[in-house]
């Protein structure tokens, strides 16, 4: 290679160190310009190599600087991109809508399976959303460190990484799910994901370009690379939902898992009885472990101050207890009635060191009469 021949951006000649003959390339040690000099002009002038540069995608800023002055050595690299696109905007009037509803149901219904579930997955959205208005994703590369955070708002599905440049072989854009990212052969043979979530293929190919320029990378080709080879400038930066998708499930996993917590926890009660004069519909009951017998409360919102009391009592047998307004309680048992059964199962269910339990009383005496079912009472 004739010694005349230059870097076109910094005018830096290239020596054999510098160039690869088989492949007929060369990586300025200058100011990291790679040329093919298989393009070079019959002056002998090197051109870029293999694809044109990618314009700065819609939600990207680059710039560079240097601590002396400019040129004096590769400097420090900072790309940054913006979390928040044009459809967060809709999906903040959505979401706010939505969180008016749920707090209108909570002070005027109250609470309910159903609008617990839905308050977490709002909960959930609205802290996904104001990720999306306040993070960003800053790739910064200064002397021997490339290093990739995402903030303020930390985030589990995209780590921050740190690699040593000079460990990296090779830089590369593919495809991760829906979404895109700047993966990294490491010189050990191994590969890892260093830019990750970006939302177009030019987003992709302009980081790794930027990045492939800063440090000297040669780039050839890698298998699981986009297929894109060259965009033509100013190809803009598609939507995806990316890993967007996989963060909307989070909130219907939980309010799932939040369903059949309170599904397996929560008390049911059906049937009624009559009480005299009136008739109890129970719609809630409580287990008598903490008071010390083995059976249930029950007790209506309808009816406050009246209690009745299922007992299966170890040498009585079957017992009924009502309590109306705080008078004395009156007991019933089997001497006192045409037929008096109760019966009391313990679950597998222990909250708070109280074992739910389920069963049925069935009464037919004079001042009681009816049957009840009832299933997790604790």
């Amino acid at each position: 290679m004739a010694s005349t021949v230059e870097c076109p951006d910094c005018q830096t000649s290239f020596d054999a160190s510098m160039v690869d003959e088989a492949r007929q390339i060369a990586t300025c040690g200058s100011c990291g310009l790679v040329v093919d000099l298989g393009w070079s002009s019959a002056e002998g002038a090197p051109k870029r190599r293999l694809r044109d540069a990618v314009d700065l995608p819609v939600g990207m800023t680059m710039r560079k600087w240097w601590l002396g002055k400019a040129g004096d050595g590769p400097g420090t690299l900072e790309i940054k991109r913006r979390w928040l696109r044009t459809k967060h905007f809709g999906l903040l009037v959505v979401v706010l809508g939505l969180t008016a509803w749920a707090g209108h149901e909570w002070t005027t219904s109250g609470s309910s399976t159903w609008l617990i579930i839905a308050t977490i997955a709002l909960v959930m959205w609205n802290l996904r959303l104001l990720t999306m208005f306040v993070n960003s994703t800053t790739i910064r590369v200064e002397g021997d460190r490339v290093e990739v955070r995402h903030g303020p708002m930390p985030t589990i599905l995209f780590p921050n990484q740190t690699v040593v440049a000079s460990e990296l072989s090779q830089l590369f854009a593919a495809k991760f799910g829906a979404v895109y990212e700047v993966g990294a052969e490491l010189k050990d043979g191994s590969r890892m994901s260093l830019v990750r979530p970006l939302v177009s293929e030019a987003q992709a190919l302009y980081v790794e370009q930027r990045l492939e320029e800063h440090l000297g990378i040669v780039d050839f080709e890698v298998d699981g690379e986009l297929e894109s080879a060259n965009l033509p400038p100013g190809t803009p930066a598609r939507v995806s939902t990316g890993a967007g998708a996989a963060i909307a499930i989070l909130p219907v996993l939980l309010g799932l898992a939040v369903f059949y917590f309170f599904s397996s926890f929560s008390s049911a009660t059906e049937g009624s009885l009559i009480l005299g004069d009136i008739t109890l519909t129970p719609d809630s009951c409580a287990s008598g472990q903490l008071k010390g017998f083995l059976g249930v409360e029950l007790t209506s919102e309808a009816m406050p101050g009246t209690v009745v009391r299922a007992i299966r009592d170890p040498t009585r047998g079957a017992l009924m207890v009502v309590e109306r307004g705080g008078q004395p309680p009156v007991v019933f048992d089997l001497s006192q009635c045409a037929s008096l059964q109760v019966s009391v199962e313990q679950t597998g269910t222990n909250i708070n060191q109280v074992w739910a339990v389920k069963g049925s009383a069935i009464a037919d005496c004079a001042g009681l009469k009816g049957t009840v079912t009832f299933d997790g009472c604790h």
